[in-house]
């Protein structure tokens, strides 16, 4: 391995029995404090219970952001200011990533299409693929701002044909608790009009139970942190489904000086 490579390399082969314990050795609590998992079990039980003022008290303690349950739906007027902040090299790259998205996720459909047949005289057996009833979708936001992360779980959303969609998304750090414009620009791209600010484990727990203003789903998707991922192990107890706990990610970009930048 080169010098300053960022990843481990481990040969199975030449490992120490100990060394192989180790690396084996995955007990949840060494991944997660079990006091940041106490913690979001208490937000999880508020959101439960308070609904859409637990989920402002989050926003509030956590983003310090000050609203009330009125604003915690993306506003018209600021759905609709959104173009005004986002440029149109952006708005076009926007269309061409959905574009992208969109048909790989028409042609999965394509090809997981119905079948059945008789196995036996009378017995019919087969598969069915159809649109869930509703879904959560978690956009991070926070250190940095992940407008594709919408695209890449709304699209497929919208290709199936799920009936209802509401995205959570925490607002901009210092921005008054306003929400990227580049997110919602993805969101009007979409059609997803169902936009709320959120701190991020308050926002799986109101979308696993639902609040006043925040719809139930039957299965939140979506990237965060790890409380985020917390939150969502921890309604998985109370029969929401989610995704698999996530671990970090990395991208790598190959590219030279004819690569369009």
């Amino acid at each position: 391995m080169s010098r300053g490579s960022v990843l481990r390399m481990l040969d199975w082969s030449t490992m120490s029995a100990d060394d192989r314990d180790a690396l084996l050795d995955r007990d949840l609590n060494k991944v997660i404090a079990p006091q940041l998992r106490e913690q979001i079990a208490k937000l999880v039980v508020d959101v439960r219970e308070r609904g859409d003022a637990a989920v402002c008290d989050a926003l509030r303690t956590f983003d310090k952001v000050d609203v009330d349950p009125s604003g915690l739906r993306v506003s018209d007027a600021e759905w609709d200011a959104a173009p005004k902040h986002v440029s149109a090299e952006l708005v076009s790259a926007i269309d061409d990533m959905i574009d992208h998205i969109r048909r790989f996720n028409e042609q999965v459909m394509t090809h997981r299409g119905n079948w059945s047949f008789e196995s036996d005289p009378g017995l019919m057996v087969g598969e069915r693929t159809s649109a869930i009833a509703s879904a959560g979708l978690f956009c991070p936001s926070g250190k940095a701002s992940y407008p594709s992360v919408l695209a890449q779980l709304g699209a497929p959303a919208v290709v199936a044909g799920v009936p209802r969609v509401a995205v959570v998304v925490p607002p901009k750090p210092g921005a008054n608790g306003a929400v990227d414009p580049v997110v919602l620009m993805v969101a009007r791209a979409l059609g997803l009009r169902d936009v709320y600010r959120v701190n991020g484990p308050a926002g799986v727990a109101a979308l696993a139970f639902g609040t006043e203003t925040i719809p139930k789903v039957v299965k939140i998707m979506g990237p965060g942190s790890l409380p985020v991922t917390v939150a969502q192990m921890e309604v998985q107890r109370y029969g929401t489904s989610t995704q698999m706990a996530l671990g970090p990610t990395e991208s790598l970009v190959i590219a030279d000086d004819t690569a369009d930048p």
